[in-house]
């Protein structure tokens, strides 16, 4: 192996987690591994927030976004506000003010109000005061009124101009667009030919409870005019109406003076482009990929997907569609946007028990789903168009952002009539992107369309792609090796593989192979991440349900994992035993001389030791009938056709798999073989990434240097070479120790072709004895492999990714008021809080400032809490639109307002933010703190006599950066050592590593999990979680001082584990 250094490199990548193991080959004996040279786990924050393995992760950047939209329109309403009062006192529509600043228009608005309600509004009457404007709007536009009449008008419409659809909201906007054209129909209809500010002003009740219309629905005549959706349109109609109302009575405002002010109030700039974004096409990388809704797109799908098909007749044989078989399925995929196995099987006439190898991880086979969709608008006109055509009716769909111009542009240019136009205005296509440019497609089908599989015609068009490149000497940054990667998740833990292999690689050289196995949270998708938790959390279930029935019928307290399973085992089979028919019973099943037993209907040779390849038999059946074979080879004729009759009638999500198991004539061939080589993207993404070092995973010598296992094996290799026990005193796997990381790569780098070899024989010889463990017949890869392990392993120091960035929340997102000063002179600040969002203790105590409200709270909420004593304050008001269940106060009018926020006095120490109108008072919250700052007090000798802790907050740590942005050196933990009194030691975050004195008085590595004003939390490095009941003396450090009589020295603890 000239060129590499003589070991194999496995690598167990997770989605916060690398564990790293170095195995060594001895070229004398064939490169036979021989031991372990070195092993190592690298921790870090996984690229994505939420739970990964639960499918609810999302982007670290999605909360930044969502908080960032809301600034972003408040700054564009206070822009559009401020321009259209400078627009309005221009025109001589408002009076004159010093400045334009939010505080100024206040001012010059009240006063404004003030004067009109005395010369227009009765004294007293409340309810025309609360709808001045709407007044004022209605007035305007059936007569003449006054210019600064009409500028309030017009400034009062521009302040909600309702909801514009611009066809570009994401799936889970359909709910509430729905909700909101539901809202925006009952107003249309309610108020007939009257504008808005007509309908509001003249036939809304707002004191009146609001109340329920005849169809269940919100009576749009009753109740307050916030909280309502209204239409864009309706504004438009309206400010339509009132210009021509009044264009002839005010001729200082002429024609560019309306369009001034229409501009102002309605301007809305289009949708930022994203072209940029897209990604260059893997095959022709100078031309972009096209976009997965074209046709060319969607038949590529279709054809790459159904000539790849093979069917598995009855019997276990396998062949390929036949063109008849081909031909019907392509015809009948190009019209539907998807198609179950059970419907294509019946289309085609397969013979019962025949299915698509595919089935076995796939639900159902994808079609055209343009075509779908486009011909419920068009029907069978949809194929007459050219593609030149359909490219672009479906390049329209996916561009126009108003549904009004879709609309206009399908009748004038498509010839729909305005019913299907409109429907193809809400047409929603697939919005993504594939991999490969419409170029490349197009020559890919050219082939496709004859039969051709993809692979092959890839090779053949592109055969540049398959060729070895340059070997790199380095991994390359991954944005330089694929810019195109978008999953956040993927983008972290790949760059930490590029990290630590780099180091390894400078420190040992290249390794002879590399190993690489993805954890199943990355090589998954969400929706199967979210299915693969749901199936777990159900199974737990059923464990837990066998487990207590194994008690009350069986007796046994404790009952073991294989305990449960056959308890599983005999649900499922109902108690009867597929192969010898006898019934099953608790006692014959887990007493003391059981008489059935867990058999494989795959033989175990074969490797799958899962569920779905396991029932029970009759112990005398499976040692004397059964043994080492399938069941259609070890049993025949009637008895057969028994055991097949017994499996069908299976039960649980396993029992169609089970089925199939038992007619099957042969395994696959590539059944085994599937163990080396995972075809899953992620997991090929990851070993083309580390196959750079070698010019491709076949490097120019024609050698695999670089194998991605599936991971199927790790479970078997550790128990038969009873690895658990290294970090467990129960040979069971801990997955509270960071270290088992290091033992799955371990595993993983022992995992190839020779050892799954051994591991089929040693299936086959323990069957053959009748051994009921085949992992005991393992044989180690050399002998003292577990103390070598167990030394390397409990060596490791485990290195952590430390949050350096100074990127996060500055603050808690809540905003206090100003100081207050009560009766005894104490300072107290205020914060407003929904009702849903208040606990028990804030309701029933004196912190609601106002009185009465909090005599209505009370009052309100034990009243509810007579009816649901269970019941929690959000499940009460979390539904504003259910006023009945509110507390409310009378109001002058004799009706009653709900109330629906309180103020609360709080303990809390709020700084102010911001200059001018935009300060505000903040205080910290969760993750605000950034690092502890470390010093020692000095005495007059300069000697220390103690360390102190301060916390430092992102937002001072950002003043910090702001102030000495010029000062060399650190630019962000500048010490304050006020002026010799005290010394700077050394500065903490999240995940930094300190050496101090453990419980033994020897040295030991610790972890920063987190500080604040009153203590610093530690855990051990190789500690994976620390629970509340975990905390000691020697991790909870109370006074800072404890870290200067235990010697804590801050070290830094490099990728690969070493301490610098």
């Amino acid at each position: 192996m000239a060129g590499y250094s003589d070991y194999v490199l496995g690598l167990d990548l997770g989605a916060s987690s690398l564990g790293w193991a170095m195995v060594e080959l001895d070229p004398a004996r064939k490169y036979k591994p021989v031991r372990i040279r070195d092993a190592g786990v690298r921790i870090f924050e996984a690229g994505v927030e939420g739970d990964i393995e639960q499918g609810k992760d999302s982007s670290r950047a999605t909360q930044r976004r969502e908080a960032r939209l809301p600034r972003r329109q408040h700054w564009r309403r206070q822009h559009r506000k401020r321009k259209l009062f400078r627009v309005l006192q221009k025109h001589a529509l408002l009076p004159q003010s010093e400045s334009d600043s939010a505080a100024d228009r206040k001012a010059t608005l009240d006063a404004l109000d003030a004067e009109l309600a005395a010369s227009h509004l009765p004294q007293g009457d409340h309810l025309a005061h609360q709808k001045l404007p709407y007044l004022l709007r209605a007035k305007a536009a059936e007569q003449r009124v006054e210019p600064y009449e009409l500028g309030r008008a017009l400034y009062h419409l521009a302040q909600r101009r309702g909801y514009l659809s611009n066809r570009k909201g994401a799936d889970d906007e359909d709910d509430r667009e729905g909700k909101v054209a539901g809202g925006i129909s009952e107003i249309d209809q309610a108020k007939g030919d009257k504008t808005l500010g007509q309908f509001f002003a003249e036939d809304v009740d707002v004191f009146a409870h609001e109340t329920k219309s005849d169809d269940d629905g919100r009576d749009p005549k009753t109740g307050r005019i916030r909280r309502r959706y209204t239409s864009r349109k309706m504004y438009q109609d309206e400010f339509s109406a009132i210009r021509n109302a009044q264009q002839d009575h005010h001729p200082g405002v002429d024609t560019d003076a309306w369009n001034e002010i229409e501009r102002a109030i309605f301007f809305q700039r289009p949708l930022k482009s994203q072209k940029h974004l897209i990604g260059c096409c893997s095959l022709e990388p100078e031309r972009r990929r096209c976009a997965e809704a074209l046709p060319v797109y969607q038949e590529f799908r279709v054809l790459q997907q159904v000539n790849h098909l093979t069917l598995r007749l009855p019997g276990g044989t396998e062949r390929p569609l036949n063109d008849d078989e081909r031909t019907t399925l392509i015809d009948l995929l190009r019209r539907q946007g998807e198609m179950k196995f059970t419907k294509a099987r019946k289309e085609l006439n397969l013979p019962k028990g025949a299915e698509f190898t595919i089935e076995e991880w796939e639900e159902r086979l994808v079609g055209h789903r343009t075509n779908k969709q486009m011909l419920s608008v068009f029907g069978e006109r949809w194929f007459e168009f050219t593609p030149e055509q359909q490219d672009r009716i479906t390049l329209d769909v996916l561009h126009y952002l108003k549904p009004e111009a879709l609309v206009q542009r399908a009748m004038d240019e498509w010839g729909l009539n305005r019913q299907d136009a409109r429907r193809l205005s809400k047409t929603r296509l697939e919005e993504g992107y594939a991999s490969l440019s419409r170029r490349a497609l197009e020559k890919l089908l050219a082939k496709m369309r004859d039969g051709t599989p993809y692979a092959t015609a890839r090779r053949e068009l592109y055969p540049e792609q398959f060729a070895a490149e340059i070997a790199l000497d380095a991994l390359p940054p991954l944005y330089i090796w694929n810019r195109d990667l978008r999953n956040p998740a993927v983008q972290r833990a790949l760059t930490e593989v590029r990290k630590v292999v780099n180091s390894l690689v400078a420190k040992y050289g290249k390794p002879a192979r590399i190993h690489i196995e993805l954890a199943r949270e990355l090589k998954a998708s969400r929706d199967e991440r979210k299915r693969r938790w749901k199936n777990a959390t159900e199974q737990r279930k059923r464990r837990e349900k066998a487990a207590a029935e194994i008690l009350k019928e069986v007796g046994i307290e404790r009952p073991s994992r294989r305990d449960i399973e056959k308890w599983l085992l005999r649900e499922e089979c109902g108690g009867i035993c597929p192969y010898s028919g006898k019934s099953i019973n608790g006692r014959a099943l887990l007493g003391s001389h059981p008489e059935f037993d867990i058999e494989h209907i795959y033989p175990r040779k074969y490797l799958d030791d899962s569920f779905r390849n396991k029932t029970l038999c009759h112990v005398s059946v499976n040692r004397d009938r059964k043994r080492n074979l399938l069941p259609s080879q070890a049993f025949s004729g009637a008895e057969y056709e028994k055991i097949l009759q017994r499996v069908k009638a299976f039960s649980g999500p396993f029992a169609a798999e089970k089925l199939k198991r038992f007619e099957a004539e042969d395994v696959p061939e590539d059944f085994v073989s599937r163990d080396l080589n995972d075809t899953r993207y992620n997991s090929r993404l990851a070993a083309d990434y580390v196959a750079v070092l070698y010019g491709g995973r076949v490097d120019s010598d024609n050698i695999t240097r670089v194998y991605a296992p599936t991971g199927g094996l790790t479970w078997m290799l550790r128990n038969g070479w009873q690895l658990n026990g290294i970090l467990s005193t129960e040979n069971e796997k801990t997955r509270d120790d960071n270290r088992h990381h290091a033992v799955d790569a371990l595993i993983v780098a022992l995992t190839d072709a020779a050892r799954i070899k051994a591991l089929q024989e040693a299936a086959e010889d323990a069957a053959k004895q009748e051994s009921r463990a085949f992992v005991r017949a393992m044989k180690l890869p050399w002998n003292n492999l577990l103390d070598e392990a167990r030394k390397v392993i409990h060596g490791i120091n485990v290195s952590h990714r430390p949050t350096r960035t100074i990127s996060g929340p500055l603050h808690a997102e809540s905003i206090y008021s100003k100081p207050h000063v009560t009766a005894d002179g104490k300072t107290e600040h205020r914060i407003r809080k929904e009702l849903h969002k208040l606990n028990e203790k804030e309701i029933n105590g004196e912190q609601i400032v106002d009185p009465s409200v909090r005599r209505a709270v009370q009052q309100k909420y034990a009243a509810l809490k007579a009816e649901n004593p269970r019941a929690k304050p959000a499940q009460f008001w979390s539904n504003k639109d259910d006023v009945e269940k509110f507390p409310a106060l009378p109001s002058k009018s004799g009706s009653s307002t709900p109330i629906f926020k309180v103020r609360l006095k709080v303990d809390a120490k709020p700084r102010p933010v911001g200059k001018g109108v935009r300060q505000r008072n903040i205080a910290s919250g969760k993750d605000s703190n950034f690092a502890s700052m470390v010093y020692a007090v000095l005495d007059k000798n300069g000697n220390e006599k103690k360390w102190v802790h301060e916390i430092i907050t992102r937002l001072e740590a950002h003043e910090r950066l702001s102030a000495n942005k010029n000062r060399a050196g650190e630019k962000v933990l500048i010490p304050d050592e006020q002026d010799g009194k005290r010394r700077f030691k050394f500065a903490l975050v999240k995940n930094d590593m300190l050496l101090l004195e453990g419980p033994d008085r020897q040295h030991e590595l610790y972890r920063v999990l987190s500080f604040s004003d009153s203590e610093i939390q530690l855990c051990e490095h190789n500690r994976a979680r620390l629970e509340k009941r975990d905390r000691t003396k020697w991790t909870r450090i109370t006074s800072t001082d404890a870290l200067r009589k235990r010697n804590a020295r801050k070290v830094d603890v490099t990728v690969v584990g070493d301490i610098g």
